[in-house]
């Protein structure tokens, strides 16, 4: 959000003068912690929240409750910070707060009180806040022990009755009768010398015209919201338009990009000994169990001789000539499951522990796409050393006729399909919630849909979804890498080329016909697909937080 003209020395010089004047210079090093990890205090994160937006050098900052949750020492400190920095900086701050205490509350400059239905009260210097209510009939008693704020409070709410002599005198009218929920609203109107607002006799049969046009409005408001807020709010996150100032121009796509990407960089690098266990150590050893739950005595078994398949009845000698076993092909595709599952559980992280931050951004014209492709970047080193970690470790006691670089490009895709599944997860459901979520999906993709527990020739009006599914595809794949290609011809010796195992009646079963590279291709552009679904659904959901 900065200008793209400022170098980055500048940018050093604006951020370290905001930890400074915060206060935070101190603990600039220190984790902000969550629910998990503990790190800094209440009083310095609501500080944090104020730096993130004054290293963006607003002209006007809004601020929503800022005291709240915070102690009286606290609370005072902060307000007091922010009146240094709109002195120092020439910065308008706008706060709403509620029950601030003494010393807080009389630190603002000017104050605005509203009541119900948003009606003015008072707006002005918080110097003469007392002066008015004294002159309206609330003076306050010298010997109060109730601090102004809670003062002002306790008279709009009606607990105190004023000085009926002034409060009717001020009304100009002896016969009306005392209401705090409208005598103050009328009252200062006089005060500014306008005309006095509308009763409630006005307000009410207008109410009764909105009840009977509710129908139409509310229709109104569907199409509107459906048909032109939201697609300008969808055009907004794809494409945000820059309209900076001339003089202060803000980065474009790439260069956000280029941001991001570093930012993302630090997040997921910063510690090399985490990155070594969670990335290489856990998927190696996740590997090497699934190796162990597999098994060592897998082999594929072809139909018996045909000799023997002509003594059958009719109705077995198909079933007799096809492939008996073929344990390769259920041993992969249980460690897909693992894979996707896991991967899933890593990736939710990724976007799910920033929507927040993520939501703030978007709403001050951050290019989405620029951020998330930012993340996705990222996360490729991670993605590719997992599958290679758990690849190794898999290898380390399971032998297949199928060479090692396939294996790797088979898990390199149930990886990369993880990683996007744990993104898409993210979005829609609460972080804490994914991993479980996970399970759920990966068990849907890579042993529902995988095309062997659930056949597609049982299934050839629904065939279409399962062109959907990368675990078909990479299962495809492997079927013909661990079975057809070294079983379905002889590929060495005096005999190469003459029929080994007839694979026929198994293709027909399970509709896999491609080769390796075809049926991994197919994956790959499953991938990518939900790679732009997941950029559609970052971009599209959630669109009232970003506004």
């Amino acid at each position: 959000r900065l200008p793209r003209t400022w170098p980055n020395e500048m940018k050093k010089s604006l951020i370290i003068s905001t930890l400074v004047q915060l206060n935070l210079n101190k603990i600039e090093h220190s984790i902000i912690g969550d629910e998990y990890q503990r790190g800094i205090s209440g009083g310095q994160r609501k500080r944090v929240n104020v730096a993130l937006e004054l290293v963006a050098d607003p002209k006007i900052l809004f601020l929503d409750e800022p005291t709240s949750g915070l102690d009286s020492v606290s609370a005072t400190e902060l307000v007091k910070l922010l009146r240094s920095i709109t002195e120092t900086n020439q910065l308008t701050v706008a706060a709403v707060i509620h029950s601030p205490g003494p010393s807080a509350f009389l630190t603002f400059h000017d104050f605005i009180l509203l009541q119900t239905g948003g009606r003015p009260i008072y707006v002005g210097e918080m110097s003469k806040t007392e002066a008015y209510f004294a002159s309206i009939g609330f003076k306050r008693p010298e010997d109060s022990i109730e601090p102004l704020a809670d003062y002002v409070m306790i008279c709009t709410s009606g607990k105190i009755e004023p000085d009926y002599e002034i409060a009717t005198l001020r009304l100009n009218d002896e016969d009306t009768e005392w209401n705090h929920l409208t005598s103050f609203h009328i009252l200062w109107h006089q005060f500014l010398g306008i005309p006095p607002p509308l009763n409630d006799d006005d307000t009410a049969l207008k109410d009764t015209v909105r009840a009977q046009e509710k129908w139409l409005i509310y229709f109104k408001d569907i199409i509107f919201s459906w048909f032109v807020e939201y697609p300008n709010l969808l055009i907004k996150q794809f494409c945000p338009q820059n309209k900076s100032d001339p003089q202060r121009p803000t980065p474009n796509s790439f260069e956000i990009f280029l941001l991001c990407l570093k930012r993302a960089v630090k997040q997921q690098y910063v510690s090399f000994k985490s990155f070594f266990i969670s990335t290489i150590v856990v998927f190696f050893i996740i590997g090497n169990a699934i190796a162990s739950l597999s098994g060592g005595n897998l082999n594929v078994l072809g139909g018996y001789p045909p000799d023997i398949c002509l003594k059958q009845y009719p109705q077995l000698r198909a079933t007799c000539l096809d492939l008996q076993q073929n344990s390769y092909t259920n041993a992969l595709q249980f460690s897909g499951f693992i894979l996707i599952a896991s991967a899933a559980a890593i990736s939710a992280s990724t976007f799910g522990k920033e929507q927040t931050i993520y939501w703030r951004e978007a709403a001050s014209n951050l290019n989405t796409p620029a951020y998330f492709f930012a993340k996705v970047f990222a996360d490729i080193p991670i993605c590719f050393l997992s599958a290679l970690s758990v690849t190794a470790g898999f290898s380390t006691g399971f032998i297949s006729p199928m060479p090692f670089p396939q294996l790797l490009a088979g898990y390199i895709l149930y990886t990369i399909f993880g990683f996007l599944s744990g993104y898409f997860l993210s979005f829609l459901l609460p972080y804490s919630s994914v991993a479980l979520a996970g399970v759920g999906w990966a068990v849907f993709w890579s042993l529902l849909m995988g095309g062997t527990t659930i056949v597609m020739s049982d299934n050839r009006e629904s065939r279409w979804f399962w062109t959907l599914s990368l675990g078909r595809w990479v299962n495809e794949a492997f079927f013909y890498g661990t079975t057809v290609y070294p079983y379905e011809k002889v590929r060495q010796g005096p005999e190469k080329g003459q029929d080994l195992f007839d694979m026929n009646r198994r293709k027909q079963t399970l509709l896999f016909f491609l080769t390796y590279g075809e049926a991994a291709g197919y994956g790959a552009l499953v991938c990518l697909i939900f790679l732009f679904i997941n950029l559609f659904v970052i971009t599209a959901t959630k669109l009232d937080k970003k506004k």
